[in-house]
């Protein structure tokens, strides 16, 4: 009978050799109160074994197993969540639970869910990077700033960084360009595609083959992804991976300031490092989408969105966000709500189009309108005066 102080993780694999056995790692928990500090830099299954955690030493056995897991990688874990919920994780009847990192919010399985105070900020994009400028560091390399200061104070001030890989001006220059088309678009669908397996998994960290994350975006589920989509979809995978916002979060009766990696992507073998720099892109990826570590209770508070929109195109995921993110917040109410035209005009990369020919940037946003509420949960709209009004 195994020992009160020891719990235990039953990993499946994915090994046709051994697809029904179950791998178990044993952990000591005692004095964990005292451990959650030592977790600060921990990336390595040395490192982790070095805390005295486990019982017995058996780093050869996790190594031989990762190559294998299905659910998560625990390097990855141990630099993302506190130590309770690891050993939450690490527990018992894992395997008998149905694993949910938005159990209250989110029980239609046809949706999935964004971390609230992150999908809140993201609607803001095209404000955000309206000040976006381009800096060099001491060092020679190149960043993309921005800040943002919410005029209705609902959000707090949000601030952006991204890194840029050259240290070439004029490739700086057109890499910033680019990142200002992509971040309000093509770059948000792939990040809405990482919350989706998150919430599968039910963990905000995973491990994954990249077609898995990249599937429910093609519109024909029979076809595979061609080398051209893999490679597209890991270099706006990176781009995420370069971005952080600097957000302020109520949690409870405080506010916190979090630095918060859009998306935090590990390459968990030699094999998969050298697959990128061979083909361009891993076959196998460890994602994580949020640390629960910084968001604390906030962490479990969802914004839902259809599994619909991962499929209608780049092109209108910011308004659909934008739709959804407003349901959230009036969902108590049974009122239908408005949106000024021009903002939606803007945000729909139409106000070039509206101040050479106004009637015709309306009749593009109304069907990008007509897009974007075919996978929400809004049942219908129209327009009165410059008000877009949105009914439930």
């Amino acid at each position: 009978m195994m020992k009160k102080n020891i719990k235990s993780l039953k990993i499946s694999t994915n090994s046709k050799q051994t697809k029904n056995e179950l791998k178990t790692i044993k952990i000591n928990t005692d004095n964990l109160p005292n451990i959650n500090q030592k977790l600060e830099g921990i990336t390595n299954y040395e490192d982790f074994n070095k805390l005295g955690i486990l019982d017995h030493n058996i780093h050869q056995q996790i190594i031989d197993i990762e190559e294998n897991l299905q659910k998560v990688s625990i390097g990855s874990l141990v630099n993302q969540f506190n130590i309770n919920e690891l050993v939450n994780f690490l527990s018992d009847d894992f395997e008998s639970k149905t694993p949910a990192i938005f159990k209250k919010n989110i029980t239609n399985k046809k949706s999935f869910g964004m971390t609230k105070a992150v999908a809140e900020r993201l609607i803001y994009m095209p404000q955000i990077l309206e000040n976006a400028k381009l800096k060099k560091n001491e060092d020679g390399c190149f960043l993309v700033r921005a800040n943002f200061e919410d005029p209705e104070k609902t959000i707090g001030a949000i601030e952006l960084e991204y890194q840029l890989p050259t240290m070439d001006a004029k490739t700086a220059d057109t890499l910033f360009n680019n990142y200002i088309k992509e971040m309000q678009g093509p770059a948000l669908q792939v990040l809405l595609s990482y919350w989706n397996i998150a919430n599968d998994e039910g963990f905000f960290n995973y491990l994954a083959p990249l077609t898995s994350i990249m599937k429910p975006t093609i519109k024909n589920p029979n076809r595979y992804p061609s080398v051209n989509e893999k490679k597209r979809f890991w270099e706006l995978s990176n781009l995420l991976a370069n971005t952080t916002l600097k957000l302020t979060v109520k949690i409870g009766r405080d506010y916190i300031t979090i630095k918060h990696p859009l998306l935090t992507l590990e390459l968990t073998a030699s094999k998969e490092m050298r697959q990128e720099e061979n083909k361009g892109y891993p076959d196998k990826v460890c994602a994580c989408v949020l640390s629960s570590r910084s968001f604390k209770n906030a962490a479990t508070l969802a914004t839902e969105f259809s599994k619909k929109a991962l499929k209608n195109g780049s092109d209108t995921t910011l308004l659909a966000m934008m739709l959804e993110v407003k349901v959230s917040q009036t969902r108590n109410k049974k009122e239908p709500f408005a949106l000024d035209e021009l903002q939606l005009i803007k945000m729909t990369g139409l106000i070039k189009t509206y101040l050479a020919n106004p009637r015709m940037a309306r009749q593009r946003l109304e069907k990008k309108i007509d897009k974007a509420v075919h996978v929400t949960s809004i049942k219908s709209w129209k327009k009165h005066n410059s008000k877009i009004w949105f009914e439930r």
